[in-house]
């Protein structure tokens, strides 16, 4: 707690003291600026080439050309990346790189400008709250042996968002945007820097609104007639403050603030197969209260100095809280028993009736109310060097971090009578739906060579953790702030990575290498339920080509080996599910892409650049799941079964024609259907032999967007869209609570103005 309170202090000092020095007497932030590398993982497209493993930069024209906001659209975009769409919009992401487990993106290192975003990423690494990829210049995949420098979550991967920079064609810029389901988005940038005696200083103001009215609508009952309220309204403003200060020294200075926050009315309860077949935008009567509301503060303060031409120092400063309370539906009671709704969507009936509100039952509601912390300080050196022949870039790193999530839930049930009117209602006792607190504070460190000689490339690297966890439970049904238990366990780790990357020619680089990697569990399903970290070891061989012409084409081939898979507690609805080691995992496939323009094909003014991306798959379980959760995706799965959610392909093409700033541009992914769980059964039966409806599979399908864009003038273009172009009606997921659909059809157009 010590080291939070003190960040917390630091860089609210910090925020208060840098504004007084930057006024915009200068517009646009122009002129040679440090990148800071630390904010980077890849840096460009470009960079690409230079990776002794498997990575992709998505750049801002991949994201802005579709005005895309969801993240699951941007990562169609990148190989060996799958994702299980929840709510329409990718408000709650759940993201797997190389067949990991999907929920809620929880064995994969999230990142935005370099910085941990999870909310607390050792303590509860499964949160809801991932970067809005509306406001991002960009994303960065790591998926190989190029990811040792990060953690401690990284059998997956690493994602690293990038946010606005000061580095703008224009000082100002503004988005307007009005669609389908009355959906409002107005995105402004305003950036500016000046030269004063001390040195150079910038800043840069964004807020990113987004607000839309939802595609489903509620059933009705006599009592209840706010049907449409299905949307969410976000919110995000952000301030970065640079200084450059006059020294002999290059170095820098950046400060960053952002806050998040939303309110979304969106529920666990899915629907019956039938009833999203009719009518994919229907919600049944059961949800009308479900609603979650989040906030999100991020700072950082990072400074880079490079002492020498050969040295250069990276040192950040974090700290963020976030908070969230999701009231929904866990379960109902039908008079004789509680039933999850799983079960409730499964069984026609009194059950199903309950949720659609046609008859008497009972409405068991929960305020999952949690409070997140985080705040660290890493740096980061870089040294280049030359002996022996071989040129070396080491890099290593030392982080202190210290994160913990507080959990103070309390129930709350509404009677209903056989019209779906609410005639009761009654409030558990504060802290009755979960009372605990989690904390975390790690040391790691890492250190790597970039060893080249000649045309080979070398990337050794070692990568350590030491975490202490702690817990506390408090009373659930008398004094909420007795402690009822408490534990600790200390945890350590070392993993190594070998990389390399060998220039063919200057055209042509093989790359490839071996890796560990980890995950790991939280405080109290290690302390006290001793759940193992999850290990992987990871293999892959790789080739980039890129022609004179411009054509390039990468291929990778991987496989990965999973021991103990993590599986967390909150895959179900109902919030009793437990973190559990379920088994191992084999993993292997092929990732491919490839793309050419043919613009100089039709005229020296066009450009038609065209892409392709392709993903082949197989995740099975290595032995029978060990499982024992009634909620758990993974139980009943045998050796062999496919893990969920993971599709056996994926493709996605890009294509757009330009000419004089217009531009139409087209992207289309095939999803491939998938199991729901690990016992790969088609009927929605549950290994117990009950009715439950997040077993099944998915569907196949295919989504195709579409976008014109026409400047009117220099600095002003206009835009319209077509979302899921095709308005393909699919199961995309059955988790959490049934069947969800996926968005249907949609409309936009917007204005953009630089200034």
């Amino acid at each position: 707690m010590k080291l939070i309170q003190l960040a917390n202090f630091s860089l609210t000092l910090i925020g208060v003291v840098l504004p007084l020095s930057a006024s915009p007497e200068s517009g646009g932030a122009e002129g040679s600026i440090i990148e800071l590398t630390g904010m980077t993982i890849i840096g460009s497209r470009a960079n690409v080439e230079r990776l002794p493993g498997a990575g992709t930069f998505v750049d801002q024209l991949q994201i802005t050309n579709q005005t895309y906001t969801d993240i699951n659209k941007v990562l169609f975009q990148v190989p060996g990346v799958y994702v299980r769409q929840e709510d329409g919009y990718g408000l709650f992401a759940n993201i797997s790189l190389r067949g990991a487990d999907i929920t809620r993106s929880a064995k994969l290192t999230m990142m935005e400008d370099g910085v941990l975003t999870a909310p607390a990423p050792y303590s509860a690494p499964a949160a809801y709250y991932t970067p809005n990829a509306g406001r991002m210049r960009g994303l960065e995949v790591l998926k190989g042996s190029s990811q040792i420098a990060y953690g401690p979550h990284t059998t997956a991967g690493v994602i690293n968002n990038l946010a606005t920079g000061f580095e703008q064609p224009s000082p100002g810029y503004l988005k307007a945007l009005v669609g389908s389901d009355d959906e409002w988005l107005v995105h402004f940038i305003y950036t500016g820097a000046r030269e004063t005696a001390a040195g150079r200083i910038g800043f840069l103001i964004e807020n990113f609104y987004h607000r839309v009215g939802g595609f489903k609508r509620i059933d009705a009952t006599p009592d209840f007639t706010d049907l449409d309220s299905t949307g969410f309204t976000r919110n995000e403003p952000m301030l970065k403050l640079f200084w450059e200060p006059e020294t002999d020294t290059v170095q820098r200075l950046e400060f960053k603030m952002g806050y998040s926050i939303m309110d979304a009315d969106e529920t666990y309860l899915g629907l019956t197969d039938q009833d999203l077949a009719d009518d994919p935008g229907r919600r049944y009567a059961a949800s009308r209260f479900d609603t979650i509301d989040t906030n999100a503060l991020r700072t950082s303060l990072r400074h880079t100095i490079q002492p020498t031409e050969n040295l250069r120092i990276d040192s950040t400063l974090y700290y963020q809280t976030f908070h969230r309370n999701w009231f929904k539906l866990r379960r109902i009671n039908d008079g004789a028993r509680n039933i999850g709704l799983s079960e409730a969507i499964a069984t026609p009936g009194t059950p199903l009736d309950i949720l659609k509100g046609q008859t008497a039952g009972r409405l068991d509601l929960r305020n999952n109310n949690r409070d997140y912390a985080l705040a660290g300080f890493e740096v980061t050196a870089i040294q280049v060097l030359e002996g022996f022949g071989w040129s070396h870039e080491l890099e290593g790193s030392l982080r202190i971090h210290e994160d913990h999530v507080r959990r103070f839930q309390q129930d709350e049930m509404f009677t209903q009578n056989d019209t779906g009117v609410i005639t009761d209602h009654q409030a558990g006792p504060p802290g009755g739906g979960g009372n605990r607190g989690q904390e975390s504070r790690a040391f790691s460190a890492y250190l790597q060579d970039r060893a080249t000689i000649g045309k080979l490339t070398l990337v050794p690297g070692l990568r350590y953790e030491h975490i202490n966890y702690s817990y506390i439970d408090y009373n659930k049904t008398g004094n909420p702030d007795e402690i009822t238990g408490r534990g600790a366990s200390t945890v350590d780790v070392f993993v190594p990575g070998l990389g390399l990357n060998y220039a063919v020619d200057g055209r042509t680089s093989i790359y490839g290498g071996i890796y560990r990697g980890y995950s790991v569990p939280g405080p109290r399903a290690h302390a006290k339920s001793d759940v193992n970290l999850e290990f992987s070891i990871g293999y892959e061989l790789g080739v980039r080509t890129r022609s004179d012409s411009g054509f390039f084409t990468e291929a990778t081939v991987f496989y990965t080996d999973f021991t103990d898979l993590i599986v967390i507690d909150n895959i179900g609805g109902s919030g009793s599910g437990v973190t559990e080691n379920i088994g191992d995992v084999n993993t292997y496939g092929l990732e491919f892409s490839a793309g050419y323009d043919l613009g100089p094909f039709i005229g020296e003014d066009w450009r038609m650049p065209v892409s392709l991306v392709a993903t082949c798959t197989s995740s099975k379980l290595d032995g029978d799941a060990s499982s024992t959760d009634p909620e758990s995706i993974f139980s009943g799965g045998k050796d062999g079964n496919d893990v969920p959610y993971v599709p056996t392909w994926q493709f996605h093409i890009s294509m757009a024609l330009e000419r004089k700033g217009a531009g139409i541009y087209m992207d289309a992914t095939f999803l491939d259907g998938t199991y729901a769980s690990a016992s790969n059964v088609t009927n929605l039966i549950n290994p117990e032999g009950m009715p439950d409806a997040q077993f099944g599979r998915t569907d196949s399908a295919v989504l195709l967007d579409l976008t014109a864009r026409y400047p009117v003038m220099d600095d002003l273009v206009l835009f319209g869209g077509i979302k899921n172009a095709l308005n393909q009606t699919f199961i995309a997921a059955r988790h959490p609570g049934g069947a969800r659909p996926g968005r249907p059809r949609s409309y936009q157009a917007g204005v953009e103005w630089r200034f």
